[in-house]
């Protein structure tokens, strides 16, 4: 929602100066911590709240690409939003469950 109702309004009011610079790709740099997140750190996590809150801050490096090409490189503001949804979708916790013993998972369901 914001894409579609921010995002026309601030490509109309602000034509991007630096429409064929390759400036506009430090906008990668969110997803790629949020990749290194998802991977790297993630995986690596034993307690759940702890791998609660890295799990925010990787989703929120994600989002931070799509924001990055609505409001700084609207040009790029597609390209920029599909990169953003891969680095949410990265996050689906599939990985959850090894948070919780079978008798978390008894109690639960």
């Amino acid at each position: 929602m914001i894409y579609h109702f921010i995002g026309s309004a601030a490509s109309n009011r602000h034509p991007s100066v630096v429409a064929d610079s390759g400036l506009w790709l430090t906008a990668v740099v969110p997803f790629a911590i949020s990749t290194m997140i998802r991977w790297l750190v993630l995986p690596k996590v034993k307690n759940i709240q702890v791998a609660l809150a890295v799990f925010v801050f990787g989703i929120a490096f994600a989002e931070t690409t799509c924001f990055m090409g609505l409001f700084i490189f609207p040009t790029h503001k597609l390209e920029l939003f599909l990169l953003s949804a891969v680095g949410i979708f990265q996050f689906i916790p599939f990985f959850a469950g090894r948070y919780f013993t079978p008798d978390d998972q008894r109690l639960n369901g």
